[in-house]
């Protein structure tokens, strides 16, 4: 039924319905409904943080990084690199970390230091590795990042909701 069909009852005695203001007001209703109900959706993907929207994985030369499209300002992050057989470096530019802190790397890395405007973490591995960088947002905004595994060199672009 349409708002238009809806029956208007004549009163004898005078009453100040304001009719219009009611329909104005479910209409409003409606419009905060819809926008309500895409909000949630779009939690669910995972437009805010975590889910299957914000979920992205890489790979190249046999190299692989799994992380968070979207990230939450003070909720932690993961990223994950799955290193080939052979390969035992991942490099992070230095300026990735003036928005990222990180908290740990898992498994902790053998030797690390700077070279070029990258952080160089050496791992020891024999076969494939799987690294874990647990990393807490610093600031709200994009961040674009180019890091290396091996051989492999992956552009990352996150967005950190305040």
């Amino acid at each position: 039924m349409a708002l238009k069909d809806i029956e208007r009852i004549e009163h004898t005695v005078d009453l100040a319905e304001f009719h219009g203001v009611h329909v104005w007001i479910w209409r409003l209703q409606y419009v905060f409904m819809a926008l309500f109900i895409t909000a949630a959706l779009l939690t669910f993907a995972g437009f805010f943080g975590e889910g299957p929207a914000s979920r992205t994985v890489l790979s190249d030369a046999g190299a692989e990084i799994t992380y968070q499209r979207f990230a939450r300002y003070g909720k932690e992050v993961l990223l994950e690199v799955r290193l080939p057989p052979g390969t035992r470096r991942v490099a992070i530019p230095l300026d990735y970390f003036e928005s990222f802190k990180l908290d740990a790397a898992v498994p902790a890395p053998q030797r690390q230091g700077v070279r070029e405007g990258r952080i160089l973490f050496e791992f020891d591995a024999n076969g494939a590795a799987l690294v874990r960088f647990h990393l807490l947002p610093r600031r709200a905004g994009i961040t674009e990042t180019s890091i290396g595994a091996g051989a492999a060199n992956f552009t990352l672009t996150q967005f950190t909701w305040p």
